[in-house]
């Protein structure tokens, strides 16, 4: 952990915060925080029993993954609720699968001459 008065902020697993501080950030300005790990990071709430936890984490590979209980299921979570939810979604392509298994593609790559199809 690497915290500065005034400056940015480093909080990891691993060697990675010193790391990215020693590599990246020795000499420069900011106030930022960044939240690092040397493989997965993890944000995880309800933890008063832990069986019931639900999170998201940020894979290797940058994928942003649910993190369920124990016994949870895997399709249980949001984002973003019904009253409180995101103005935009930016993305190049969205694939969306239906519980029964069949794959819905709405859109298509950026400057496709294909007509734009929309979810149902």
């Amino acid at each position: 952990m690497v915290i500065q008065s005034g400056g940015n902020v480093f909080i990891g697993g691993g060697e990675s915060p010193s790391a990215l501080y020693s590599n990246k950030f020795t000499n420069s300005t900011g106030e930022n925080t960044y939240i690092t790990a040397d493989t997965e990071i993890f944000v995880q709430s309800n933890c008063g029993t832990i069986g019931n936890r639900l999170g998201f984490g940020v894979n290797t590979s940058g994928n942003i993954i649910p993190v369920k209980a124990e016994a949870g299921n895997n399709y249980a979570q949001d984002i973003g609720s019904s009253s409180v939810y995101w103005k935009s979604l930016y993305t190049r392509i969205i694939n969306q699968a239906w519980t029964d298994g069949t794959q819905v593609e709405a859109g298509g790559d950026k400057g496709s001459s294909a007509s734009p199809r929309y979810l149902p």
